[in-house]
């Protein structure tokens, strides 16, 4: 009888155990998540339908093939007009890019600029779709363009009608 109770003790006290470590799962996830390709000094293009290819250079860059996702560290990228002049230009401390949407998630020291526009951003964090050229920043975003500059929170703009909303504007100057 005592051997009987102890042994289902036992059984209830190793059964109410568990492990909940989530720095165990974490270090777990990182070593079964591996890029395909993980490239440093990198040069990539992003070839787009009908559109200009983007060219890319990262001092990191990892790409998992089947999910069409880029990873890259220290980013610049530029995509020229037709006639081989720079466009567009940009550059990110990180960048994560769904290369079959063609969606940029950049962040860290984020500058987009449109040479042909006489338009610069500035911000921390913006979502480029670079398919449908428009831009997202939930984040302080700062605006230069021929005729003023403008600095605010929550963008949203189109570069192709060269337009542009912020929700909320901290300050700005604009020649009329």
């Amino acid at each position: 009888m005592k051997k009987s109770f102890l042994i289902l003790s036992l059984i209830v006290l190793l059964s109410s155990c568990s492990l909940d470590d989530q720095d165990y799962t974490a270090q777990r996830a990182g070593q079964i998540e591996r890029a395909d390709i993980v490239l440093t000094n990198a040069v990539y293009t992003l070839a787009q339908e009908n559109e200009e290819p983007i060219r890319l250079e990262s001092r990191t860059l990892s790409y998992w093939i089947d999910n069409d996702r880029i990873e890259a560290e220290g980013i610049s990228f530029i995509q020229n007009d037709g006639e081989g002049n720079t466009a567009v230009r940009g550059r990110a401390d990180k960048a994560v890019i769904d290369s079959s949407s063609k969606v940029m998630n950049l962040e860290g020291n984020v500058v987009l600029e449109s040479l042909k526009d006489d338009l610069s951003i500035s911000t921390q964090y913006l979502i480029f779709d670079t398919h449908n050229s428009t831009l997202n920043s939930e984040d302080e975003v700062s605006i230069s363009f021929d005729g003023g500059s403008i600095t605010g929170y929550n963008l949203s703009g189109d570069l192709v009608r060269l337009r542009f909303d912020i929700q909320s504007i901290t300050s700005g100057e604009v020649e009329i």
